[in-house]
């Protein structure tokens, strides 16, 4: 699976692919807005549907996106942190399918996480590990 930014449009895509090599796959435009930014994460639920952090530059805020079918043409969308410019850089992990989320806050320049306590991340803990001008470029295959 991939998410990613559509330069033209600033559309937030994803892609399944039907093979190996993905020559063949569907192409889904998860939300559509002049001002999503180039930063997103990707994660596979155990029901096999994606799960995506990303950072809504319009807004300043970090959204997440519960894909609820294999395409990701059906979603829930949450704000995850609207506290200031937050959610550049995200990462992304599931576990026991709960999302864990590190990223930065561009208002304070601290590192924050986010753990999730439901599937849509509506209800969450958010913390704030590392303060003080750290927490670009996050990037962990070990968030538990």
């Amino acid at each position: 699976r991939i998410s990613y930014i559509n330069e033209t449009n600033d559309d937030l895509k994803f892609v399944r692919c039907a093979n190996a090599d993905c020559s063949s796959a569907t192409v889904t435009t998860v939300e559509s807005s002049p001002n999503i930014n180039r930063n997103t994460a990707v994660a596979l639920g155990s029901d096999g549907f994606a799960r995506i952090s990303y950072y809504d530059d319009g807004n300043n805020d970090l959204k997440f996106v519960r894909c609820t079918n294999a395409d990701c043409a059906t979603k829930n969308i949450t704000t995850l942190d609207s506290s200031g410019d937050v959610g550049r850089y995200s990462s992304l992990k599931l576990l026991s399918d709960l999302a864990r989320v590190v990223y930065h806050d561009g208002s304070n320049g601290d590192l924050k996480y986010i753990q999730c306590a439901n599937a849509d991340c509506s209800t969450k803990n958010v913390s704030v590990p590392d303060p003080d001008n750290v927490g670009q470029y996050t990037m962990s295959e070990t968030l538990i």
